[in-house]
């Protein structure tokens, strides 16, 4: 992405998982970073 994240970004994540298109997702865990983990590992999740 060739732009920061900005609240509204996380705020449609957040509408999707409470919406009833996501009425089939539980327990899930979700990163909103923009791509901004790719090529790191997070050895504490």
């Amino acid at each position: 992405m060739a732009r920061v994240g900005a609240p509204e970004d996380i705020a449609n994540a957040v509408s999707f998982f409470v919406g009833e298109d996501a009425g089939f997702v539980s327990g899930q865990v979700q990163a909103a970073w923009a791509g901004l983990a790719v090529g790191r590992v997070d050895q504490s999740l």
